[in-house]
């Protein structure tokens, strides 16, 4: 058992290594976060910086160091819990939505570096979690899907289009 601040990011190499040096890694799930205080942090800089020490620059310290450690080992994945509020900000949690949705943006890329190395990042997006964090909030119901349209499949691509190739984004 080692003790890790997600704030303290000036820690998180030597806790990480220490973790590795006792073992094989095959799982790393990353995940904290604070919600913060919305209206108070919208009034006080200082206290929506805190949010986004944790979320965001604590995700990608920690990430990073994983990540680097995963890569030497060859093998393993680093699962990092970011937050449908990252995808969709809302009036009453907009701080704590766009730090979700950095470290959202860093995972993926983070993955992307990490293609051949035998180690992969999954990002997972739960929604409303009841929890000490969410402890009074009410739960909202989520906003409503956009509409995705049905792909064209291949056969009615073809059919649609002249011989000389398929000039729609269809991805045919």
């Amino acid at each position: 058992m080692h003790d890790f601040d997600a704030a303290a990011t000036d820690t998180h190499e030597v806790v990480i290594g220490k973790v590795f040096a006792e073992g094989d890694i095959d799982v790393v799930l990353l995940a904290f976060g604070v919600l913060g205080e919305q209206l108070r942090d919208e009034r006080e800089p200082a206290a929506a910086v805190a949010v986004a020490q944790v979320n965001y620059l604590g995700g990608i310290s920690s990430g990073l160091a994983s990540a680097q450690a995963l890569r030497r080992q060859g093998h393993g994945a680093l699962v990092v819990l970011s937050s449908v509020a990252g995808e969709r900000a809302r009036r009453d949690n907009f701080i704590y939505g766009s730090t979700k949705a950095g470290l959202d943006a860093f995972a993926q890329g983070l993955g992307d570096s990490l293609h051949g190395s035998g180690a992969r990042v999954m990002v997972v997006r739960p929604g409303f979690v009841h929890g000490r964090m969410t402890q009074g909030c009410p739960r909202r119901p989520s906003p409503p899907r956009r509409r995705r349209w049905p792909r064209p499949s291949p056969p009615a691509c073809a059919a649609a289009v002249p011989r000389s190739g398929c000039p729609a984004p269809c991805g045919w």
